[in-house]
């Protein structure tokens, strides 16, 4: 019988707040929403702003350049959401003489999940690569690894000690300031 009690004050509770919470909260006006557009949305444009290869390399690899980690090319596509400030989709590109500490790590499964393979999947709606990146499709002579989702992908070859890596997504707020938007 208390237990009973004891639940019948806590649902009551939980209702008066409910309660009082709706009747707290203003209303919407039927005002306050803009009329549906007669025109179509305009499609979202890529944009290719020049930021700094270190920012890049940083989102890239989750870490900061060391003095043995030498970037070659770097660039970042952001495409604006319809939001200020949000982006609706990004893809990077880099080329680097990596040092033996970023191949150790990006070799490590355990903290990319990076595997070998033959067949990259590559994200066929994304813009072409700018062209001093190889096609990875095709890339032969060279260690090719990729996540098993099929995002961030890179193709190493030793011979010249250059590393090639991109990566494509959806979302997010942009975390880098662009030097200069062309």
């Amino acid at each position: 019988m208390k237990a009973t009690a004891a639940f019948l004050v806590v649902v009551s509770a939980a209702l008066a707040l409910a309660l009082y919470n709706r009747a707290t909260t203003p209303a919407r006006s039927p005002l306050a929403t803009p009329p549906p557009s007669a025109t179509a949305p305009t499609p979202l444009a890529t944009t290719a702003p020049t930021f700094a290869p270190e920012d890049v390399f940083r989102r890239a690899f989750w870490r900061h350049p060391t003095p043995g980690d030498q970037i070659l090319h770097a660039e970042r596509r952001e495409t604006p959401d319809h939001a200020p400030g949000e982006i609706a989709r990004w893809q990077w590109f880099v080329v680097v003489k990596p040092s033996p500490e970023l191949l150790q790590t990006l070799r490590d499964p355990e903290t990319f999940g990076l595997l070998p393979t033959r067949k990259p999947r590559l994200e066929t709606s994304a813009e072409p690569a700018p062209a001093w990146f190889p096609d990875l499709a095709t890339a032969s002579g060279g260690e090719l690894r990729q996540t098993p989702s099929g995002g961030l992908t890179i193709f190493y070859v030793a011979t010249t000690n250059t590393l090639y890596a991109t990566d494509t997504g959806q979302g997010f707020a942009s975390a880098l300031k662009p030097l200069v938007s062309r």
